[in-house]
């Protein structure tokens, strides 16, 4: 079985090239502190993304393999588990080495987690040739 060493840190972009940043939802409140509410009465939260906190393949792997998927198999847990334990103690500029079927599974969650920008530039990171 051909594995392959990835580098997990490369940052994901988005149409114009510019590294995504998280996105995080923040309560709106006036300069009293008083939650501003939007027209139905509610709370008013809006949607920031923080620039500083770049989108990786690491994060999205993680994401993707903590999620899983609906009815999955205790020995598929365990397996992404340890997929899971190897990709959290990688350090930057470090490559892990995958085999194929574990870049296969990370690419099966990662297409059923993520959207399409995601998705496209998960698959060329992990089907590239980064040896």
């Amino acid at each position: 079985m051909g594995k392959k060493k990835i580098d997990v840190n490369q940052s994901l972009k988005d149409l114009e090239g510019k590294p995504l940043g998280s996105a995080k939802e923040c309560v709106v409140v006036d300069q009293n502190n008083n939650f501003m509410k939007d027209a139905k009465g509610g709370g008013l939260i809006v949607t920031i993304l923080t620039p500083d906190d770049t989108v990786t393949l690491k994060k999205i792997m993680i994401q993707s393999l903590l999620q899983g998927e609906e009815n999955q198999a205790g020995s598929q847990k365990a397996d992404d588990y340890v997929l899971l334990t190897r990709l959290s103690m990688t350090k930057e500029k470090e490559k892990i080495e995958l085999d194929n079927k574990e870049i296969e599974r990370v690419k099966k969650l990662v297409g059923i987690h993520a959207a399409t920008l995601v998705v496209g530039q998960v698959y060329e990171m992990l089907d590239g040739d980064t040896n």
